[in-house]
């Protein structure tokens, strides 16, 4: 059986010193192949293609007879990515229950590596909760060795997993694969040192953008020792506890690496959620026509919105940036739906403590009864779900330093309709009194009184003052609840095709 199949695969970019010319090679079940070639050669490329993070411009790849972004080859692969480390303020123990979380019956696999890499001390002071920075570079290496086997993989890709490694540690990496090689699994070593003393059964040399095949020991040896793996088959509950295991994770990386943003949206939001509840103190709203409910109502959708959008925007830029995490992400058994859904639901978790706040707050400081606290809060977070997928996409295609302009634009944008209508009141006047034609299309009526429906805002305030029994209320609850789910199913469609589009740009690169 081919595990990994190269047909008549080209690639060219610059910068390249040779580009890929129909390259063909097979590696079948059970062999220990390596990889040579300069640097500069394309090594690194056909990793890439092997595990899925870039596309060849022409030809064909298959891993077990599947597509290299397909999940099903994923679970049987593991990998160690040249000057591949877990990501900086991250701890350890959390990165590697992370990592195991998205492979099925499979525990301690990493712990168990470690412990045949290292003696008890050194092995211990590599469990402790340490981030990245605090681990040495042949420390880095042994913890990225270890973590490529947590799925207890049939194939494992080593990209020259002895770099910062002395000889001793060689040989005990040199060991192990050879363990792995008398179980039968498939073995793809790039470039490694003498000292790891393992013998390839073929040597495939990249040279001029071709690659040709030296044998190695011979294939016979491998027929009574090939391995029959059990078929991955993850079940619902794996899912499950991978959507959590990614929740988790996506609140314990904001609360580390913005935690001084978080501080200081905690401490607007209060001041924010105090200004608006004293406001009809300071400005009394007595034979104005506008409730202090309305107010609330208004303001809140829009402070919520925009904090949605900056928050899950935040997320996904910060994580496009990061190149490490960016390729481990791509590298794991992970759906889309799942590394989505987890970003959405982490950031609406956040999203919602503000909201108890600034609930919280108003009820304590104005004449809002508190009995309505739960209803108000429910009505507001309902009303951010769709800004949270827009975070997503506008996450997806702006950078960190533009992610807050380009929400506080977004928002205004969509509240603006609201108030059109009023606006526009002197043109609307003008506009009746027209020819003839500007009657006939109702042009007035539908600036003053359907243009705001355009608005996600709209509707959203809207089912608030219904559930307040507020007289600003329009009476039409059925359309409302209609047009907050299609923005949901909308922006959640937008979501979906900023990441496809960006995934697909970054494999073509």
């Amino acid at each position: 059986m081919n595990v990994l199949e190269f047909k008549n695969v080209s690639y060219q970019r610059e910068g390249m010193n040779s580009p890929l010319k129909d390259v063909n090679f097979t590696i079948e079940q059970g062999e220990l192949v390596q990889l040579k070639g300069s640097n500069g050669a394309g090594k690194s490329t056909i990793i890439d293609f092997i595990l899925g993070i870039r596309e060849p411009d022409s030809g064909e790849i298959t891993i077990f007879n599947e597509s290299p972004t397909d999940l099903k080859h994923k679970f049987k692969t593991g990998t160690v990515i040249q000057n591949l480390t877990f990501p900086n303020g991250i701890k350890l123990r959390k990165w590697i229950n992370l990592i195991e979380s998205h492979y099925p019956k499979v525990k301690e696999k990493v712990n168990s590596s470690l412990q045949k890499l290292e003696n008890q001390e050194q092995n211990e002071d590599l469990r402790q909760n340490k981030y990245n920075c605090e681990f040495s570079g042949g420390q880095q290496r042994k913890i990225s060795f270890a973590l490529a086997q947590a799925g207890n993989p049939d194939f494992l890709i080593l990209d020259e997993p002895t770099s910062n490694l002395s000889p001793e540690n060689c040989q005990k990496i040199g060991q192990q694969i050879q363990e792995f090689s008398n179980e039968g699994k498939t073995i793809l070593l790039v470039d490694w040192t003498s000292e790891i003393g393992v013998n390839p059964h073929k040597t495939l040399i990249l040279e001029n953008g071709q690659v040709t095949v030296e044998k190695g020991i011979s294939l016979e040896k491998l027929e009574s020792k090939q391995s029959q793996h059990e078929e991955k088959k993850p079940s619902l509950f794996h899912w499950i506890g991978l959507l959590f295991q990614h929740i988790n994770f996506n609140i314990y990386q904001t609360i580390q690496l913005d935690k001084r943003y978080l501080i200081i949206s905690l401490f607007i939001t209060v001041v924010y959620a105090g200004f608006i509840s004293y406001i009809p103190r300071i400005f009394p709203l007595e034979g104005t026509g506008i409730s202090h409910s309305f107010i609330v109502a208004n303001a809140y959708s829009f402070y919520l919105a925009l904090m949605a959008i900056t928050i899950t925007g935040n997320t996904i830029s910060i994580e496009r940036q990061n190149e490490t995490l960016n390729k481990i992400l791509k590298i794991l058994p992970l759906p889309p739906v799942i590394y989505l859904s987890a970003k959405v639901i982490a950031s609406l978790l956040i999203v919602t403590i503000l909201t108890f706040f600034m609930v919280g707050i108003t009820v304590l400081l104005s004449d809002i009864p508190s009995s309505e606290l739960l209803i108000l809060s429910f009505g507001f977070i309902l009303g951010v779900i769709p800004f949270l997928f827009l975070g997503v996409a506008l996450g997806y295609f702006f950078g960190q330093k533009v992610i807050q302009s380009i929400a506080l634009v977004s928002c205004f944008s969509l509240m603006l309709p609201l108030y059109l209508a009023n606006i526009l009141e002197p043109f609307k006047n003008a506009l009746e009194q027209s020819s003839k034609w500007i009657k006939w299309f109702n042009v007035g009526e539908l600036l003053s009184n359907y243009f705001a429906t355009l608005s996600p805002f709209y509707h959203n305030i809207q089912l608030l003052l219904y559930f307040e029994k507020e007289q600003h209320y329009d009476l039409y609850t059925n359309i409302h609840k209609m047009w907050v789910i299609l923005y949901i199913v909308f922006t959640l469609i937008v979501a979906l095709w900023a990441y496809q589009t960006v995934v697909k740009k970054d494999a073509k690169a």
